[in-house]
């Protein structure tokens, strides 16, 4: 049984998140609203650059390139501003725990 796949089947999609669900969201409602819509934008993804370290190692050895903190940070700082447009196509990102604590080659904190 397949369904036809529109936005009638996914009400989320169109659905503001306080509006899903406001016990949960509480004064927090206007903020997800906000992400949800951010998130789900129109011709927008979501990139994926959660590499473990054993997976970016594997990448790594492919290149005879060895897996270190600093050779993972220039990859992943590579990957963010290769391109100054990518913010019109990425909506967010998913990070590996270490991302969070390495900063940019022009100093400034990779999350941002």
């Amino acid at each position: 049984n397949k369904r036809n796949k529109n936005t009638a089947d996914y009400p989320h999609a169109t659905m503001a998140s306080s509006s899903v669900n406001p016990d949960i969201t509480g004064s927090f409602g206007p903020e997800l609203d906000a992400t949800v819509a951010a998130i789900i934008a129109p011709g927008k993804g979501i990139l994926a650059a959660d590499e473990s370290t054993g997976t970016i190692g594997n990448r790594f050895a492919s290149i005879g390139l060895e897996n270190v903190e600093d050779n993972r940070r220039k990859y992943r700082d590579l990957l963010f501003t290769t391109n100054p447009e990518v913010g019109n196509f990425v909506s967010g990102a998913i990070l590996y725990e270490e991302t969070l604590f390495q900063t940019a080659c022009d100093g400034a904190p990779m999350v941002e």
